[in-house]
């Protein structure tokens, strides 16, 4: 055979039959998670420079953002309260202001309710994220 290494190969089938399993991730532990991930050395995956931000010429040529898996995830609301008036993203000036501005927004996680409100209700059915473990009172027709 041309490639003797295809006897190497993975299949379908063979995939399927994997035992291990994630652990999902809790309310309890995002806020760590979030910290953790200001802290790794992945850094430019959360704050980068953007053409948007560049093309405003106004000394903000980065954006700040917090990442679950390849979510960005929301954490306020600028102009209304829909869908379409979430706040993913701030303007930032370099690196350290944009780990200044992220450790500001993971604090509001913790002390918030209108942040935490917003953090709950993505995770909510969001996969690889335990979404028992977040208190009812934050969820949309919770009695927060």
């Amino acid at each position: 055979m041309a490639l003797n290494f295809i006897h190497h190969g993975i299949t379908a089938k063979k995939r399927k039959k994997r035992k291990s399993t994630s652990e999902l991730m809790t309310w309890k532990g995002l806020v760590k998670y979030f910290q953790d991930e200001i802290k790794g050395n992945d850094i430019e995956k959360l704050i980068r420079r953007t053409k948007f931000q560049e093309e405003k010429k106004d000394g903000y040529p980065m954006e700040c953002r917090l990442m679950f898996k390849n979510a960005n995830v929301p954490f306020g609301y600028r102009g209304g309260t829909t869908a379409d008036h979430l706040v993913k993203s701030l303007p930032c000036k370099n690196v350290e202001q944009g780990k200044e501005t992220l450790t500001k927004i993971i604090q509001g996680i913790e002390t918030d309710n209108d942040v935490k409100k917003i953090v709950a209700n993505f995770f909510n059915n969001r996969g690889g994220f335990d979404s028992e473990t977040i208190p009812p009172e934050l969820l949309e027709g919770g009695n927060g």
